[in-house]
């Protein structure tokens, strides 16, 4: 028995074992939420979910959240990236969208992957310049890491903000916030 256990604990402690809290349960495209981190925080909770449940090989997963009439946000369906491309993944953003979220896919620990899951703790390149230049609005990009971290890319005067530990937070609960983002309120 205890073999079993301290391999489970060393696989932990090594970031191998990386699923979401028991408590979080993805209330899925179309729930209203109150903000858009609540809105973010399903999403890339559900995209993971899809994920591990589809068994395929890891693929990114993107979306966008909008405001609903009456108060609140959502998102819809999650967009995936194709099978020949599994880290590529296009969305459009709508004029109406106020935030776009995407999933940076965990790698098996080799000597090569864990380099690569090191720098997907941190928002791509990409995703600086959607939010940087490309979008003219700079809406906020939600980003789940390799270790079910979510975290925002709010540009870069603003830099990275941590919102929720998939691990273990429950699921409407918002790690960190500070203060200049609690007085600002969501695009």
């Amino acid at each position: 028995m205890r073999i079993p256990l301290l391999a489970l604990a060393l696989a932990v402690s090594l970031g191998c074992a990386h699923t979401p809290s028991a408590d979080r349960v993805a209330r899925g495209p179309g729930a209203v939420f109150p903000s858009v981190e609540a809105a973010a925080i399903d999403a890339l909770t559900y995209a993971h979910q899809a994920g591990r449940a589809d068994g395929a090989q890891p693929r990114m997963r993107s979306g966008t959240i909008r405001p609903v009439a009456g108060g609140g946000y959502t998102y819809a369906g999650i967009t995936e990236a194709p099978r020949h491309e599994p880290h590529r993944v296009a969305i459009q953003i709508a004029p109406t969208d106020v935030a776009h979220f995407r999933t940076y896919t965990r790698q098996p620990l080799d000597g090569s992957s864990a380099e690569l899951n090191r720098r997907r703790e941190q928002p791509s390149r990409q995703l600086e310049r959607v939010v940087d230049e490309i979008d003219p609005l700079h809406r906020p990009g939600f980003f789940l890491t390799p270790s079910l971290v979510v975290r925002v890319y709010r540009g870069e005067e603003r830099g990275v903000l941590e919102i929720a530990d998939l691990r273990t937070a429950p699921a409407d609960t918002l790690v960190a916030r500070r203060e200049s983002d609690a007085a600002t309120p969501d695009r």
